[in-house]
């Protein structure tokens, strides 16, 4: 009788860090220690803090929505019948437990209680 063997692959989660991307790392802590940053970083910087700034912008105006919807003693069901969007969904959505959202579900959610969204942007 044959002994069936198998060969197991072993799988590295974390690549060693190759020199490029070392010289890297070692320029930007550099720059650090001197009180300067790599413009890269910067701007990665400022793209989480723009996305940190949306989401609770999104937050509040769900917010709202949920407020308005509670004030009118709307249902689930009914805002779902005025949207065409799922209950559970909404529901989701007005207790904060799904955040990736539209403005155009949004819209649609506010038309259907009788509310003006309105997004400005200001200089």
């Amino acid at each position: 009788m044959k002994k069936k063997t198998m060969k197991v692959k072993r799988i590295k989660t974390h690549p060693k860090l190759t020199a490029a991307k070392k010289a890297e790392l070692h320029k930007a802590a550099e720059l650090e220690e001197n009180g300067r940053t790599d413009p890269l970083v910067q701007a990665d910087h400022a793209r989480a803090i723009q996305r940190v700034e949306a989401v609770r912008l999104v937050r509040s105006i769900v917010e709202d929505l949920a407020i308005v919807k509670q004030k009118r003693n709307l249902s689930y069901a009914d805002l779902a019948d005025r949207t065409g969007i799922e209950r559970p969904a909404l529901n989701r959505l007005l207790t904060g437990k799904q955040e990736n959202t539209t403005i155009e579900t949004l819209v649609r959610i506010a038309t259907a209680m009788d509310c003006d969204l309105t997004v400005t942007v200001d200089e």
